[in-house]
This record gives C-alpha cells, structure tokens and sequence, in this order.
C-alpha cells in the first residue's frame, strides 16, 4: 500500500488576471513573472473559442445528500451529457455562467448548480463516480466552474446537480432553479486571438510577458476561452 499525493501547481503564472479591455484588439504586460532558468523557452497559445450555451432549469434536490450517493435520481434535478473531446485539446471547460432565476420566494431557499466531469473510460454514457471522476465544482459561494488541460481524447460525462438550498430535507416545496451554463473545446492548434510572448531564454531573474488579443465580435454577456502555457521548449 503506497499512497500517493498529486498536487496541482500553476507555477509561477498569475491564477487569475481581471483586466479591463475596451477594445477587440489589445494586449497586457505582465511585470517581473518570475520563470525558472530556461535555455530554450517556448510559449504557447491556445483559442479564443465561444462556448456552447445551454439554459438549464432543474429542479432542487429533495434532500441534501448527493444523488450519486443515494442513488435517488427521481426529483430531476440532474442533468448528464456526453461531450466528445477530439486529439489534440487543449481545454475542456464547463461553467455556470450565471444563476438566472428562481422560483423560490426569498434568496436563502434558492439552490446552486455543481459541475462533475469524468472521462467515461468504459464507454457505458453514465457517469461512474468512483472511478472516472476527473474534476468536482461544489460551492455555494460563487458560481462553479470545471476546467481540464490537455485532456486525452474520448468522450466525457458532464454531471450538474442541483443542490438543495436551505430548505429542510423532505420539505414538500418544489423549487427550480435556472441556469447559464457553458461548454467549450478549445483545440491546441488554429487559434490566433490570443497570443503571449517573452524572452527567447531566461536566467531565474523576474522577465516581463506579453499578451495579446484580438476578440471575435461579442454582444454583451459573451463568454469567450482560451488559455497559454510557458515552459522549455523541449516540453511535450
């Protein structure tokens, strides 16, 4: 018996970056990134992809335990589809974009939305929790949101439940709630709206990056993806 712990580490790179663009076209530097020692550096870009869209309204779960735990799936409020994710992808991302409405009377009865997805390894169309789940979303206290880089081709479940808010279990009130929930395949070749640039070699001192974009036409509301990667360009 040999457990083993897998940690996620962005590196150095910024998690998030919150800008302000008032044009399509534009570009952000990021000061003194902090980047390993590196003789030959490569820098890659990926997208921009528009999501595909879908309004979700599902039902509340009749109790606060998880269908998949229970195994009670009878209260529609789930919802399972299979994405196709070709070779060569570079992200898979599935998020809640925004809770629309509810039919519940005051704001603490309302539920929220959270994102399963697996790799459907056995080809079966349903979900095997236990065995395939690859990336779980579950809090109350911002919308959730899914995203798996460089993801292996294959076809993938995506699984949202609807949590029950603060209403007891068994309570008789059937509450639904409405979601905006995008999908997206951003492919690791094709795309030019985002591009990131930097030295050619680095020492381990602080460089500066670049990005740059040059958005689609978007109305207001739009969502677009994509995502970059730096690392020696001896890398995979």
């Amino acid at each position: 018996h040999w457990p083993v712990s897998v940690n996620f580490d962005h590196g150095v790179l910024p998690k998030t970056l919150e800008l302000n663009a008032h044009r399509d076209q534009g570009g952000y530097r990021l000061k003194s990134t902090n980047l390993p020692a590196m003789t030959s550096t490569s820098y890659r870009s990926y997208g921009l992809v528009k999501p595909t869209m879908q309004t979700l309204a599902l039902n509340q779960n009749i109790d606060h335990i998880p269908p998949q735990y229970d195994n009670d799936y009878s209260h529609n409020n789930t919802q399972t589809t299979i994405v196709n994710v070709p070779a060569g992808t570079a992200r898979l991302i599935v998020e809640n974009i925004k809770n629309v409405s509810t039919t519940a009377d005051v704001d603490w009865k309302r539920g929220w939305a959270t994102i399963y997805i697996g790799l459907d390894s056995n080809n079966n169309g349903v979900p095997d929790f236990d065995d395939e789940t690859l990336c779980v979303s579950n809090t109350e206290l911002e919308l959730n949101y899914c995203s798996i880089t460089h993801p292996d081709a294959g076809n993938y479940w995506v699984f949202i439940n609807n949590v029950r808010g603060g209403l007891s279990d068994g309570d008789p009130e059937i509450i639904l709630d409405t979601y905006r929930i995008a999908t997206a395949i951003v492919p690791e070749a094709g795309g030019t709206g985002l591009q990131i640039a930097g030295p050619a070699s680095t020492t381990g001192t602080p460089v500066d990056l670049d990005v740059n974009w040059n958005l689609p036409p978007m109305a207001t509301g739009d969502v677009i993806y994509g995502g970059f990667d730096v690392g020696p360009a001896s890398t995979p």
